[in-house]
C-alpha cells in the first residue's frame, strides 16, 4: 500500500466515526431541512435520509440545498432515494426473479427493459413514496475535500447498512456494466483490502 493510500485510509477512519455520530445526531424532517438551512450556500459534504432511526440513504454533494432539493422533486435523474424506494417496492410486489430485475434496475445504463423503466417512473408520482420521503429526517456533515467525500459516502454507506456487498459474481457483474463502474469498483476494492488487512 503506497504512502498516499495509507493516509487516505487513515483520514477516513478518523473521519467515519465522526461523520456517522454527526448525521446520527443532527437529523430534521426532511421536509423541513431546507428550510431551516436556506442560508447555508454552497457548501459540501455527507448527507443521510434516517425511517424509524435508521438509515435508508447516504449521498454527498458539491451543494447540500441543491441535492436536498433534488431528492424532494421525485424524478428519476435526480431523486436517487425515490428510485430506490420505487424499485424496493416493485420488486416485493413482483418476488422471486422478476422482483430482483427491478432491484438491479439502474438508471444509469438506462434501464434495458422499457416495462420496468416505465412502472418505476409511475411509482415515482406515487404519494406514499413522495409522504413517505417528507416523513424522514435528513442530516448533513460538512465536508469540503472531494476525495474525502467519496471515501466517506463509501465507508458511512457500509458502516449504517445502506449498501450491500456480497462476493454474489452477479452482483459483481451488475457492478461493472453501470455507468460508473470504475468508481464504484475501486472504491469496492479500496474497501475490501482494508477489510482483509
Amino acid at each position: 500500500m503506497n504512502h498516499l493510500t495509507q493516509c487516505v485510509f487513515e483520514e477516513t477512519q478518523i473521519n467515519t466515526e465522526a461523520t456517522i455520530k454527526e448525521l446520527r445526531c443532527n437529523r430534521v424532517k426532511a421536509e423541513d431541512w431546507g428550510k431551516n438551512n436556506s442560508k447555508l450556500g454552497k457548501v459540501g459534504g455527507i448527507y443521510a435520509f434516517w425511517e424509524n432511526d435508521k438509515a435508508v440513504y447516504v449521498g454527498r454533494t458539491k451543494n447540500i440545498l441543491g441535492r436536498h432539493r433534488q431528492h424532494l422533486k421525485f424524478k428519476k435523474n435526480q431523486s436517487p432515494l425515490a428510485v430506490k424506494l420505487a424499485k424496493e417496492s416493485l420488486a416485493k410486489e413482483k418476488g422471486g426473479n422478476e422482483g430482483k430485475d427491478y432491484l438491479l434496475a439502474n438508471y444509469n445504463n438506462l434501464i434495458k427493459s422499457k416495462e420496468i423503466r416505465n412502472e418505476i417512473e409511475k411509482r415515482l408520482k406515487c404519494k406514499a413514496i413522495q409522504n413517505r420521503i417528507y416523513a424522514m429526517e435528513f442530516s448533513f456533515f460538512e465536508q469540503e475535500n472531494i476525495l474525502l467525500q467519496y471515501t466517506l459516502e463509501f465507508f458511512c454507506s457500509i458502516e449504517l447498512g445502506t449498501v450491500v456487498l456480497n462476493n454474489d459474481k452477479d452482483e459483481k457483474d451488475n457492478i461493472k456494466e453501470e455507468k460508473d463502474a470504475d468508481k464504484i469498483y475501486y472504491r469496492y476494492l479500496f474497501y475490501n483490502s482494508f477489510k482483509t488487512s
